[in-house]
C-alpha cells in the first residue's frame, strides 16, 4: 500500500508539471499501487492516463452511464463484474456480444464502456489486486471488427498497457473461431510481448479455462453458480450511475499541452491512419 511519503512525492512532482491537471491523493495512490510502488513508473503512468484521456474524446468524452450512447451500446453488449474475486483475489469482468449485428455495433462506444467500468470499480473499491477479463467472442465476426480504427486501436492498447491505473492479470477469451484468431494475431502489434502472454485462447468452455476461472465464480449461462450474466450487467450499470458525479468531475481533468515544458504532443504520437477494413484476411 502507498505511503503517505510517496503520495507527498508525487503531488510535489505534480505541481512541477503545469501541463497536467490537480488529482486527489486517492487517484495517486491507484496510479502508485498500479505501478508496484515505483515513482518514475507511476510519474510517467500519470502523464500517459491524463494525456490519452485529453486526446482520445471518442473514449473518455461524454461518459454519462445516461447518455443516448451508453444507452444504445449496453443493447449490443454485456461488460459486468462477477460478485466474487478469482482465487487470487482477482477483480474480474466477463464481457459479451448482446445482439450480434454488426451494423449495432460501435467500437469506441465498446471501449468507452469497458474503460467506464474498470474506473467504476476502482472509484468503489480502491487499488485492486488484479484485474481479469473474460471476453466472450460468439457472435463476432470481421464485420465487427471493420468497424474499428487503427488509430482507436492502438490507443486501447497504449492506454491499457500504460496508462491504466490498475494491475492487469490475464485475458480469457473463449468461444474463439479462426476469424478471431487471425484478428487476435493483427493485434499483437499494438501490444507488449507481457501483455501477448497474458492472452489465453479458448474454444468454449473447456476445462483449462474453468481451471482458472472456476465454475463458482461464473454466471449461470456460463455453466458457473452465479446469476445470469443479464442480471450481473444491470448491477453492473446500476453501479456506473452511482459514479455518475466522478465521471463528471474526471472528465474535467485534462492535459494544457500549451504548458507542457518539452512541447510533446501525443496527438501525433499516438495518431495512425487507417482501419481494418484495409486489411486482408486470409
Amino acid at each position: 500500500m502507498a505511503g503517505e511519503e510517496d503520495v507527498l512525492h508525487i503531488q510535489s512532482w505534480l505541481k512541477s508539471q503545469p501541463h497536467l491537471p490537480p488529482i486527489s491523493d486517492k487517484q495517486v495512490k491507484l496510479f502508485l499501487h498500479s505501478c508496484l510502488l515505483h515513482l518514475e513508473e507511476t510519474k510517467k503512468t500519470i502523464d500517459t492516463y491524463y494525456t490519452l484521456k485529453t486526446n482520445t474524446p471518442e473514449f473518455f468524452s461524454s461518459r454519462n452511464p445516461l447518455s443516448d450512447e451508453i444507452q444504445h451500446i449496453k443493447n449490443v453488449i454485456q461488460l459486468a463484474v462477477l460478485p466474487k474475486k478469482s482465487p487470487e483475489g482477482y477483480t474480474m469482468i466477463v464481457g459479451r456480444l448482446k445482439d450480434p449485428d454488426p451494423s449495432h455495433y460501435v467500437y469506441t462506444s465498446t471501449v468507452k464502456l469497458l474503460f467506464m467500468v474498470v474506473d467504476a470499480i476502482l472509484q468503489t473499491e480502491g487499488p485492486l489486486s488484479g484485474l481479469v477479463y473474460v471476453f466472450d467472442m460468439q457472435g463476432g465476426t470481421l464485420s465487427h471488427v471493420t468497424k474499428a480504427n487503427l488509430s482507436s486501436v492502438r490507443k486501447y492498447f497504449t492506454y491499457s498497457q500504460e496508462g491504466m491505473p490498475v494491475r492487469l492479470k490475464a485475458i480469457h477469451i473463449v468461444n474463439v473461431n479462426p476469424v478471431i484468431t487471425h484478428i487476435m494475431n493483427l493485434a499483437k502489434q499494438f501490444m507488449s510481448k507481457e501483455r501477448i502472454k497474458m492472452i489465453h485462447l479458448h474454444t468454449g468452455i473447456t476445462d483449462e479455462f474453468l481451471q482458472a476461472v472456476p465454475r463458482s465464480l461464473l454466471p449461470r449461462d456460463y455453466t458457473g453458480d452465479e446469476p445470469l450474466l443479464d442480471d450481473l450487467f444491470k448491477d453492473t450499470l446500476r453501479l456506473l450511475e452511482d459514479c455518475k458525479h466522478w465521471f463528471m468531475q474526471d472528465e474535467k481533468l485534462k492535459v494544457d499541452e500549451s504548458k507542457r515544458e518539452r512541447g510533446h504532443s501525443s496527438t501525433e504520437e499516438f495518431g495512425v491512419a487507417g482501419s481494418f477494413k484495409k486489411l486482408e484476411i486470409d
